[in-house]
């Protein structure tokens, strides 16, 4: 599947990145959709995904590697610091295949207030890695979003569906592998 077309309006300056506090972010969460983007780690000849456990919200549970799209990021960008800054390894942007855009509206967030839910467009992105890379990976995990004793799981279609996994999971596994 192809990358959405991407349009740069001639003169386009980038724009200047700023760090939101707490209270400022969750003001703007409360005003936009929240863009991420989000990797699937596959194994094709073993049909499994990778997941890791996340420990903060919107999202805990079993989910995948990702994050918030800067201003003025493309998803190539995106994706990749997102995965670097998650797991320490630089793949580069090339290297991930885009699968599909999904739309997430979260019953809380990690920010206060937190029974104040979050609304998110993520452009999910899938790679193969190999079991040494895998292994790298899982030992870099970011800990301050996922549980690194769990560490990274292998999951079949019915291993997700036994762990009672959230939908989207289900629907980007079976994307993955509809071919």
């Amino acid at each position: 599947m192809s990358l959405p077309k991407l349009y740069v309006e001639d003169g386009y300056v980038p724009i200047p990145r700023v760090r939101l506090g707490d209270a400022a972010y969750g003001l703007a969460l409360q005003s936009f959709p929240v863009v991420c983007t989000d990797a699937v780690i596959y194994d094709s000849r073993r049909r499994t995904i990778f997941l890791a456990k996340r420990k903060s919200k919107p999202m805990t549970g079993w989910w995948v590697i990702g994050g918030r799209t800067l201003a003025g990021e493309t998803m190539r960008e995106s994706i990749n610091r997102c995965f670097m800054r998650e797991t320490k390894f630089d793949i580069g942007s090339l290297q991930f295949d885009y699968v599909c855009t999904n739309e997430y509206i979260w019953k809380d967030r990690q920010q206060v207030p937190q029974a104040i839910g979050c609304h998110c467009l993520a452009r999910t992105f899938k790679i193969e890695l190999s079991a040494v890379n895998r292994e790298l990976v899982e030992s870099n995990l970011e800990c301050n979003e996922y549980d690194k004793s769990m560490g990274l799981r292998e999951f079949t279609r019915e291993d997700l569906v036994s762990e009672g996994v959230y939908s989207a999971i289900l629907d980007v596994y079976d994307l993955i592998f509809s071919k």
